[in-house]
């Protein structure tokens, strides 16, 4: 199985889409919170895929969100997780190729429904510590890459960053 965790409007075809909210503009598959216990056996995905959620989730609640990954992946799945990178938006934006509105969505959210605000700032770097302080081992990954394969991608914007974590004692 794949789950598509934290989809929004954003359905990927062939995965379970799975979101926290369920309203007329977001109709996932499953309803459920990542950082409870989502309605899958251990071990059920062969893959997840978390496109601009962490930054959704309360900073001191990720670490459950990264178990309750972990629990559904076991030891053979493959994690992708896109974000906003806070760090990059910033370097963009001093050097006038993202405006101050798009700017401010990069770091705070769009606020166009119930959970669509970032409640912490996010960057490649800070999720990679992350998920390495949870026992992850982190490939970087391109948007490109991502592009080209069958992981959902939500956007190609430059500000973005990717990466894929394997449960921990994989190599």
């Amino acid at each position: 199985m794949r789950l598509n965790i934290g989809c929004g409007n954003h359905y990927a075809d062939g995965w379970v889409n799975v979101d926290v909210d369920a309203t007329d503009d977001v109709r996932p598959d499953v309803q459920g919170d990542i950082t409870g216990t989502l309605p899958f056996h251990d071990g059920a995905a062969e893959r997840i895929y978390l496109g601009h959620v962490l930054e959704h989730v309360d900073l001191d609640d990720v670490p459950a969100a990264l178990a309750e990954c972990r629990r559904l992946l076991g030891r053979s799945g493959v994690l992708c997780v896109v974000g906003p990178d806070c760090d990059r938006a910033d370097a963009m934006l001093a050097a006038g190729q993202l405006d101050d509105v798009e700017h401010r969505l990069v770091v705070e959210g769009a606020g166009r429904w119930a959970h669509d605000v970032h409640l912490w700032r996010c960057t490649e770097t800070s999720v990679t510590k992350l998920l390495e302080a949870d026992g992850w081992t982190v490939l970087p990954a391109t948007l490109d890459e991502l592009s080209r394969s069958t992981w959902p991608l939500v956007s190609g914007v430059a500000w973005q960053f990717a990466l894929f974590a394997l449960p921990g004692g994989q190599p």
